[in-house]
C-alpha cells in the first residue's frame, strides 16, 4: 500500500475513534477535521492509481489557482476527466464536508447537521474504498470498528444495498462467466443477521454485509449457522435421534481418540466415552429392625440393684437377740 492511503486509513480510524465515544463539540470537530482529511487523500490514491501523472493535467485553465494546492474541486475534476467521475450526490457530501471543516476554526459548537453528515461522509468513504480502490474492509479497519459503525451510518434496508452490491462486485470478479451451478448462495450471518454470509469460498466465512470475516459453522444436524466461539444450542430431537451427532458437534470424541493413540500415560488416563445414562431400578428399602419392648439394662443400673440385693440379703440373716 502506498504512503498516502495509508495515512487516509489512519485518518479515517482516528476519526471514527472519536465518532465512537460521544456526540459532544470535541468529539465532532475532530471527527470532521479526521474525515475531511482522510477523504482527500482517498480521492488523490484513486487518481494516482488511474493515471500516475494526472498533476499535469491543466487544472488551471478549468480552475484557475489551483494546480498547486489541488484541493477537491481540483481532484474532482481531474476524476471527471480521466472517465470516473463520483456520483453527484457523493460530490455534494464531499463539498459539505470541506465547508464544515472550514467553518470549524471560528464555530467548536456542534450544529444540528453534524450528525448526518459524519454518517454520509462515513458511507461514502467506505464504499469508495471497497468499490473504487478495491480495497477489502476488514483489512482497512478493525472486525470491531467495522461491526461498531456500520450500524451508525446505515439504516438496515441501505445496509441490505450496500451488501447486495458488494455480493455482485465479488460474484462478477470471481465467476466472469456466471456464477450459475457453482456459487451455492448465502446463509444468515450470526452476527448482523442478514442473509449475505458466503461459506466455503474464502479462507473464513465471509459476510458481505459485516464486510468482514465471521468465525462460523453449520450446525450438522439443522443446517443452522452459529458462532463457533459460542456453544450450540443442543435441541431434544437431536438428541432423541441421534447420539453420535451430539458428540461429533461437541469435538469430544475425536479428542479423546487422538490423545489416546499418540500419548500411552494419556491412553491410560483417558475414560471411555460415556454412554448415554440408563435409569437404573431402586433396590427395595431395607426393614428397619424391631426395637425390644423393654431395653437392655445398663451396667450403673445393674450395679444399683446387686447393691440393694446384698443389703436386703444381709438385713434378712442377721442374727435376732
Amino acid at each position: 500500500m502506498s504512503p498516502i492511503y495509508n495515512n487516509a486509513l489512519d485518518s479515517l480510524r482516528h476519526g471514527i475513534e472519536h465518532y465512537l465515544k460521544g456526540p459532544d463539540d470535541s468529539n465532532h470537530k475532530q471527527t470532521i477535521l479526521s474525515l475531511s482529511h482522510a477523504s482527500e487523500l482517498l480521492l488523490e490514491e484513486r487518481l494516482n492509481r488511474l493515471n500516475p501523472s494526472w498533476r499535469q493535467l491543466n487544472i488551471d485553465e478549468e480552475i484557475p489557482g489551483l494546480a498547486e494546492t489541488i484541493e477537491l474541486q481540483a481532484r474532482l475534476w481531474c476524476l471527471r476527466e480521466l472517465g470516473h467521475p463520483l456520483q453527484e450526490t457523493s460530490e455534494e457530501t464531499l463539498e459539505r464536508l470541506m465547508d464544515r471543516r472550514d467553518a470549524i476554526g471560528h464555530n467548536f459548537e456542534c450544529e444540528p447537521d453534524d450528525e448526518a453528515l459524519i454518517a454520509e461522509s462515513l458511507a461514502f468513504i467506505l464504499e469508495f474504498i471497497a468499490v473504487s480502490l478495491e480495497e477489502r474492509l476488514d483489512q482497512a479497519l478493525s472486525t470491531l470498528m467495522l461491526r461498531d459503525i456500520q450500524p451508525r451510518i446505515f439504516t438496515r434496508g441501505e445496509r441490505y444495498e450496500v451488501a447486495q452490491r458488494r455480493l455482485q462486485k465479488w460474484l462478477k470478479a470471481t465467476w466472469p462467466d456466471g456464477h450459475s451451478g457453482v456459487f451455492k448462495g448465502t446463509y444468515d450471518c450470526p452476527v448482523c443477521r442478514l442473509d449475505f454470509l458466503a461459506i466455503g469460498y474464502h479462507d473464513r466465512p465471509f459476510c458481505f454485509s459485516c464486510a468482514t470475516s465471521v468465525n462460523a459453522a453449520i450446525y450438522p444436524s439443522s443446517c443452522e449457522v452459529y458462532l463457533k466461539a459460542e456453544t450450540p444450542e443442543i435441541k431434544v430431537e437431536d438428541i432423541l435421534l441421534d447420539w453420535p451427532a451430539i458428540w461429533s458437534v461437541t469435538a469430544l470424541k475425536p479428542s479423546l481418540a487422538a490423545l489416546k493413540d499418540t500419548s500411552p500415560v494419556m491412553a491410560a488416563a483417558t475414560p471411555s466415552p460415556v454412554s448415554p445414562p440408563v435409569p437404573k431400578a431402586k433396590a427395595p428399602a431395607a426393614a428397619a429392625p424391631k426395637k425390644p419392648r423393654w431395653g437392655m439394662p445398663s451396667s450403673a443400673a445393674l450395679a444399683v440393684a446387686g447393691l440393694a440385693a446384698g443389703v436386703l440379703f444381709a438385713l434378712l440373716i442377721r442374727p435376732r437377740f
